[in-house]
């Protein structure tokens, strides 16, 4: 058998918590040449260029996945599986640690962060310094299980319950009340934060619809999840990228001869700037034209781009980008506008009749995204507590998901990042509860936040 300088690294994550992964496992993940994890397991959790594959059974000398395996590990590259726990308390990663061993290639184990340490430190339970004890054991009466910090004893097994730990449905309360709850003894029962940090977040416990792209959501969704609530993503629309290359590439050529460049999004900024590189040309291509960016985020892209835009206006829509370059004259110039195939006619239309030349290049597409019906069902059961929108087009898909019933969506608050988008949602029958002052990402966060405290019952 030929020497194998690669390995195989069995790690464990909290299965609801899955970004209290250690960074050892994350340092191993990113330099992983093969990622063996269940389906749902985010695929932020290692290298996006790594090759994954999904699986939740163990891993047999029979199997293709084992010959995929080997071959990595032959290469010198590193072999990383995902378990929704420490990986021997599970019977797969017993059974792949056994048989990998067995063929003697080289294993590493990288443990999770035990279910009481999330229990106590999400329900801010203080654990003693000394005389420390943990201990899983079994009620006779229930299948709960109970585990005991401080001094061990009958009469106080169960002063403290936790449900669901670390998670938006966590639930602190005294005595045993659900099978799978965790329940605490001894002293660390009788000592918390108050109140409690985690069940004290924001929007702790809402169940939150993220509809931007799928690209995109992960963004929204990490923020939503920070500040206690669940977020549930059914992308409502997808990008196809430069459907027109001839039309980007000629406006790419022509770049310096313009004199103002607008850009109303993100995927504008993505796409035209892609297309400029592949031209082997970069910022210093834009000569003398000035830049214009509808938004914060989409200035920020464009920075990252070496490019810093010379007008952004307060308010976040074309109208006041219009306004902004009125006041510094548009008459005679020669204006590029990369964006949507299909968007408002508010900004070029406003701008010929000032005198401006404009060309308008589509440099993406926006296409219904694909439903999801374990995410429609739960809509259905109203199980959604806040919709968020983040354009018109995130509106008209996902009512067009739901087969043109708006009332569908009825036992939800509606949440829409501005007035463009609420009108919108009003116009297909929703009735908008939420509107974010400042119309960005972190403004609709923040309007989500305020929403719930004016809607928080009194102490």
């Amino acid at each position: 058998m030929s020497r194998r300088t690669g390995r195989v690294v069995l790690a464990g994550y909290p299965p609801d918590l899955p970004d209290l992964v250690s960074v050892r496992s994350l340092d191993r993940a990113i330099a992983s040449s093969l990622i063996i994890a269940p389906p749902d397991l985010p695929r932020d959790m290692g290298n996006r260029a790594t090759s994954w594959v999904d699986s939740e059974t163990p891993i047999s000398a029979d199997d293709e996945l084992w010959e995929t395996m080997l071959e990595a590990v032959e290469a010198g590259g590193t072999v990383l599986r995902w378990y929704p726990d420490n990986p021997l308390a599970t019977s797969t990663g017993q059974a792949d640690a056994s048989a990998i061993q067995e063929a003697g290639i080289p294993i590493e184990l990288i443990p999770v962060v035990p279910d009481e340490i999330i229990a106590t430190t999400f329900a801010g339970v203080w654990l003693p310094v000394q005389s420390r004890t943990m201990a899983l054991v079994s009620s006779e009466d229930s299948s709960h299980d109970v585990w005991i910090s401080g001094q061990q004893s009958e009469d106080n097994i169960t002063r403290l319950t936790i449900f669901r730990a670390g998670t938006p449905q966590q639930v602190t309360a005294g005595g045993v009340f659900q099978p799978e709850a965790l329940g605490i003894g001894g002293p660390g029962s009788e000592n918390r934060l108050d109140p409690n940090w985690f069940e004290s977040l924001p929007l702790f416990g809402q169940r939150i619809l993220v509809t931007r792209t799928i690209s995109q959501a992960p963004i929204l969704s990490r923020s939503l999840r920070e500040l206690g609530a669940e977020p549930i993503e059914l992308p409502a629309i997808d990008i196809i990228p430069n459907p027109f290359p001839e039309q980007t590439e000629a406006a790419v050529i022509d770049l310096p001869t313009y004199d103002w460049v607008i850009f109303t999004s993100t995927n504008g900024v993505d796409v035209f700037i892609d297309s400029l590189r592949q031209t082997g040309r970069d910022a210093r291509h834009f000569g003398q034209a000035k830049v214009a960016a509808i938004g914060n985020a989409t200035a920020e892209r464009l920075r990252r781009s070496m490019i810093q835009p010379d007008l952004v206006p307060d308010e976040f829509v074309a109208e006041a980008v219009l306004d902004g370059l009125l006041e510094r004259g548009i008459d005679g110039a020669k204006v590029l506008i990369p964006r949507a195939e299909v968007a408002r006619t508010t900004l070029p239309d406003g701008l010929r009749e000032r005198g401006a030349t404009v060309d308008v290049v589509p440099v993406y597409r926006t296409i219904p995204g694909t439903p999801d019906p374990r995410v429609i069902d739960r809509i259905d059961a109203g199980e959604i507590d806040i919709v968020t929108f983040t354009s018109s087009s995130t509106v008209t898909n996902l009512i067009d998901m739901l087969d043109g019933d708006a009332s569908r969506l009825s036992s939800a608050r509606i949440a829409c990042i501005g007035p463009i988008t609420e009108a919108t949602a009003i116009q297909h029958g929703l009735e908008v509860s939420i509107t974010a002052g400042e119309y960005s990402i972190p403004g609709l966060i923040n309007a989500l936040c305020e929403a719930q405290e004016e809607g928080a019952p009194d102490e």
